[in-house]
């Protein structure tokens, strides 16, 4: 399984790789920090799932969600934020995120949902 991470908070990010390291089965395919590096490596190389971060110091982290659901690519969105704008959840839902989660209040769920598909992947094989 592959994950990409777009997040601007070099603590966060830390701790989400940190995370994932803790499964062999994972591989961070890339890292970017910016909106614009982001949609850059996306068009590249498209990862298995990609935790994306709304506010970057260049734009909004849904321009990416909106590529990959344009672009039909076969990468699942889990949206991790702190953007405190009401509705902003239903709007990144209806584009297309797979999963919504809260920064200071949900950030083991990422780690839920990764373990849940691996181990998914493994009944399967």
């Amino acid at each position: 399984m592959t994950v990409a991470i777009v997040e601007d908070s070099i603590i966060i990010k830390d701790r989400i790789k940190e995370k994932i390291d803790q499964y062999p089965e994972i591989t961070i395919l890339w890292e970017a920090e910016l909106l614009s590096d982001g949609l850059q490596k996306i068009s590249k190389e498209i990862p298995d799932y990609l935790i994306l971060d709304i506010q970057l110091p260049d734009g909004n982290g849904i321009d990416i969600l909106k590529l990959i659901k344009e672009k039909k690519y076969d990468t699942s969105v889990i949206i991790l934020t702190n953007y405190p704008i009401v509705g902003i959840n239903s709007k990144c839902c209806s584009i297309g995120a797979d999963y919504f989660f809260d920064k200071t209040n949900e950030f083991e769920k990422v780690f839920s949902i990764l373990k849940e598909k691996l181990e998914s992947q493994t009944n399967r094989n």
